[in-house]
């Protein structure tokens, strides 16, 4: 009895102690917050200026109270995130005058790897040429994330040898890998075409020609059609499949030759991509092969080829009507399904 009276007393003085505890360390952080805005907006006159004057950075180092750096940076990077143009290139300047970019540099050697992560990341948003050699460092880091932050910011850096790397990793690493690099090279944009181009032709890793294939999808790169055209051809199936399904992506109406031979590939899969491709690139010369891939022995190729001569307009409209009275069950159904599904607007 006397155990639970003590057990019931000591809950209710453990839980006055928690209470106040909560309500002063929930003033402390408002406080603090508080402070930190005041801060900021005191130097706030002071950054916008230096998108005029990027090397105006005394008011910005001198006389600073405890803590000012920290909310001098995190003033400019919220600037810098939405800058564009010169702009950008003065707010880069103004971080390597006031010395960001070295601490940053330095951070990236830190023992907790979350401070690496933040170094990375903000790195990436100063866009400066001199993180460069660092970032490539970072890109061997322990830490996943970390290893990912830093190839991030190597493509918004748009540094060749960060662009090379990047590459190189894509034909070192695993798909999964491989496959975020592709999300920082598309950002990248135009300019990474050639290495894509060269690479692709050189490369004999499959895994790496299946990103290079997707990059030229992605980024409409037209230089890559004649690469493109030979992979159609090739033994290994995903590599055909992305081949066709980049083709309808540059949209090139010169593809259509090739995908209408590739309509007749020994895989279901890229015969019903071909057919979707063909929809895409909307040239009514693949109708005849269209229609007769419409009695395919796999739903999905029959589906997409129906699909894509809707596509086409008023002749594979009528390929359809006609196909959906025809005797041979199969085609007869799929082309009465899609222009149903079409008249129901689905």
């Amino acid at each position: 009895m006397l155990e639970t009276i003590y057990t019931i007393i000591f809950l209710q003085l453990l839980i006055l102690a928690i209470v106040p505890y909560l309500v002063l360390r929930r003033w402390v952080v408002n406080l603090l917050e508080r402070y930190a805005e005041r801060r900021k907006r005191r130097f706030e006159p002071h950054a916008l200026n230096l998108l005029n004057d990027p090397i105006a950075t005394e008011p910005l180092e001198r006389r600073l109270f405890p803590g000012d750096r920290k909310f001098i940076k995190e003033l400019l990077l919220q600037l810098a995130a939405q800058l564009k143009g010169q702009d950008r290139c003065n707010m880069t300047t103004a971080f390597e005058k006031i010395g960001y970019v070295k601490s940053e540099m330095s951070a990236l050697l830190s023992r907790r790897w979350w401070r690496r992560l933040e170094a990375a990341i903000n790195l990436g948003t100063m866009q400066s040429q001199m993180a460069v050699t660092a970032l490539i460092d970072a890109v061997g880091d322990p830490v996943e994330d970390v290893r990912l932050a830093a190839v991030r910011a190597l493509g918004q850096l748009n540094e060749p040898r960060g662009l090379r790397l990047l590459l190189g990793i894509i034909e070192e690493g695993d798909l999964w890998t491989g496959s975020r690099i592709v999300e920082v090279l598309i950002g990248m944009g135009p300019k990474v075409t050639p290495e894509i181009i060269s690479r692709l032709e050189a490369t004999t890793n499959i895994n790496a020609r299946l990103l290079y294939v997707q990059i030229c999808g992605l980024l409409q790169i037209t230089e890559a059609l004649e690469s493109l055209f030979l992979l159609l051809r090739d033994p290994d199936k995903e590599t055909r499949i992305s081949a066709v399904k980049a083709l309808g992506q540059i949209g090139d109406v010169s593809a259509v030759e090739s995908l209408i031979i590739s309509l007749d590939d020994e895989s279901w899969e890229a015969r019903a991509q071909t057919a979707k491709a063909l929809g895409a690139l909307g040239d009514k010369q693949a109708v005849d092969k269209l229609k007769r891939a419409l009695s395919d022995e796999n739903w999905w190729v029959r589906h997409n080829a129906a699909d894509a001569l809707y596509r086409l307009g008023e002749e594979g409209i009528e390929a359809l009507h006609e196909t959906s009275a025809s005797e041979e069950e199969a085609p007869r159904a799929t082309a009465a399904q899609v222009l149903a599904e079409r008249a129901l607007g689905v």
